[in-house]
């Protein structure tokens, strides 16, 4: 009825075609585990190894002597950029407080212009000697 029958058996199909693609995949990876370790005892397997594991080796000490060398770079530029920005805050505070202690001796005072009705202009150091 409706082509039941016939679902269940291509549904069947299909699991005993993925059952035996299965026993397949798994034969094929046990027979590349054994090529790979046949290869690997051999002599020249070992030699490969070898050589692989050496040039390994020398492109891992080159990447991390740059690393080293690139994160040095860094480290030590950060360190010189907040000393920089330190010695600018430092020098603008600097320059702002001798700004505000200078002030200029012959300024008039308000208490000085409360009582000087007589001279509109500050006295100068010669006046102020009288």
């Amino acid at each position: 009825m409706f082509g039941i029958k016939r679902m269940h058996r291509q549904r069947e199909r299909l699991y005993l075609r993925t059952q035996l693609l299965e026993k397949r995949a798994k034969q094929s990876r046990e027979k590349a585990v054994d090529n790979l370790l046949d290869k690997a005892t051999s002599p020249a397997g070992l030699l490969a190894s070898f050589v692989l594991g050496a040039t390994t080796q020398l492109d891992i000490s080159r990447k991390a002597r740059k690393n080293l060398l690139n994160g040095a770079s860094r480290d030590i530029l950060g360190f010189l950029m907040s000393q920089v920005s330190t010695f600018m805050a430092a020098s603008a505070e600097q320059k702002t407080a001798c700004k505000e202690n200078m002030a200029p001796e012959d300024k008039e005072t308000p208490s000085d212009s409360d009582n000087d009705f007589t001279h509109p202009v500050p006295p100068t150091d010669s006046a102020k000697a009288q």
